[in-house]
């Protein structure tokens, strides 16, 4: 019987990447400092795509410290020291928190219980589809679809729909579909957004508050959610005779009870949160000299603050939050870690010492040299598509933005920021595969919704997010931003 091996091949080849690039020396009008970053991005991201999210981030970071133009003390304020990161740590934890209250069911019941969702199956089927993207506009996908998982099953055992029927079908690719595209159209509670802000801020200075990016996202977001679902209906046709109307009755446990006080306290909270993240913008425009101006404290500030006072308040002897649990429970820490390395990776790149970002821009400005503006983007926005239908999110957007953003401004004439964050959201909305994002995964080894399910559908929404992105979303980002 041989010997395990100690290492598995394909970390051996990230490292062996790694490795050349970083004993080769200066080439190609880089300096040796840029040679070794450029090694550690390319590296990284195979190890990314190949092995895994998490310990590769770490590695960067500290092969990134290693290198003399940079050194530890700037990388680590550039990566756990970053605002990003801790409004996403501070993110995760005050919307676990919300999770644990009865609202998010509440809400949800609402809508598959109303007059319209009475109508008729696509009454009902479109009012399911419209509280997930109501919801997720301020939840984590993942968080959001294990969330509504059990009400979902629950509605699948109230209509008596079986294990590969088309119905039921039909239901759980919406409930994946939608969170992913609902995480694309805010950066609140949302990875992908901020990841593309952060980059984009890190290589070119240029921020892009809350409010700016959901002018464009929002009803983009809209566009692709009424699209998709009408071109679903005309095409697949799915059978709908089992539809029944559902009433609250249906739901009775979920209504036991009023809200307690503990779930009133932790919703107005967070309530106050989301408005802190999204009303300063509009506010100062409005009120130019308004005293007290929110937006100067950053995103992470909402949060945090709000993570103190519900670890403070105890409401019936106990606190608010249970920041341990909410830690270990709560937390996506491969995607905060993964989110570390994309940041200490995007400083490196722009970093005026390391002097790469000169060199990319210059090398993707020949590139594109005689191509048509529209015919960059619409690449772009294809690329960014088909990576996230297939592939991870996250890493959609880290490897996307890192590239067209240096081309971007080598044109000196696309609108970068519009670029960035069209890219970002779209980076949100893949779902033809398992291997897309964990609620894919889920949805598919569920028996509800197959492999072939995904692809089916999801490829149409791919479609629809193309065309969307580079007719509707690019040009209204452009004209916001």
């Amino acid at each position: 019987m041989g010997k395990k091996k100690i290492i598995d091949g394909k970390t051996l080849v990230g490292l062996a990447i790694i490795a050349v690039f970083w004993f080769s020396g200066s080439w190609g009008g880089m300096s040796g400092d840029a040679v070794k970053v450029a090694g550690i991005f390319i590296g990284t991201l195979f190890l990314w795509l190949t092995v895994d999210i998490s310990w590769p981030s770490m590695l960067s970071i500290a092969l990134l410290s290693l290198v003399p133009s940079l050194g530890p003390e700037n990388v680590f304020a550039s990566s756990f020291g970053n605002s990003t990161f801790l409004f996403l740590m501070f993110t995760f934890i005050v919307t676990y928190t919300l999770s644990q209250t009865s609202m998010i069911k509440r809400i949800a019941v609402l809508f598959v219980t109303n007059r319209f969702a009475q109508r008729g199956p696509w009454s009902f089927t479109l009012s399911f589809f419209a509280v997930i993207l109501l919801l997720g506009l301020f939840m984590s996908p993942t968080i959001l679809f294990f969330l509504l998982l059990p009400i979902l099953e629950e509605i699948f055992s109230l209509l008596d729909l079986q294990k590969g029927e088309s119905f039921a079908e039909l239901l759980m690719v919406g409930l994946v579909a939608f969170t992913c595209l609902a995480a694309g159209m805010t950066p609140i509670a949302h990875v992908y957004p901020v990841i593309a802000l952060g980059i984009l801020e890190s290589l070119t200075n240029i921020s892009v508050g809350n409010f700016a990016y959901i002018e464009f996202a929002l009803p983009a977001g809209l566009l692709i959610f009424g699209v998709v679902i009408l071109l679903w209906k005309l095409l697949f046709k799915p059978d709908m005779t089992k539809f029944k109307q559902l009433t609250r009755d249906d739901f009775a446990e979920t209504f036991a009870h009023k809200l307690t006080r503990r779930e009133k306290w932790v919703i107005t909270i967070f309530v106050i949160i989301v408005a802190a993240w999204i009303l300063p913008e509009p506010l100062k425009s409005l009120w130019p000299n308004i005293p007290f101006d929110l937006s100067k404290y950053g995103n992470a500030f909402p949060p945090l603050v709000g993570t103190v006072v519900l670890a403070i308040l105890n409401i019936d002897g106990k606190p608010l939050l249970n920041l341990k649990d909410a830690l270990s429970n709560g937390v996506s820490w491969p995607t905060l870690l993964m989110s570390t390395g994309t940041l200490a990776l995007g400083a490196a790149l722009t970093s005026k010492k390391v002097g790469l970002l000169d060199v990319i821009r210059s090398g993707m400005g020949s590139l594109i040299k005689g191509q048509s503006l529209a015919l960059v983007v619409v690449l772009f926005i294809v690329w960014t598509a088909l990576e996230s239908s297939f592939s991870s999110h996250i890493m959609t957007v880290q490897v996307v933005v890192s590239l067209a953003v240096p081309t971007a401004m080598a044109t000196g004439q696309l609108n970068v920021a519009a670029l960035a964050c069209v890219i970002g959201m779209a980076s949100s909305t893949g779902i033809a595969a398992p291997s897309a994002m964990p609620a894919t995964a889920a949805a598919s080894g569920s028996g509800w919704a197959n492999t072939s399910a995904l692809m089916k559908y999801g490829l149409v929404l791919l479609a629809v997010v193309i065309v969307v992105m580079a007719v509707v979303a690019y040009p209204l980002a452009a004209s916001v931003l």
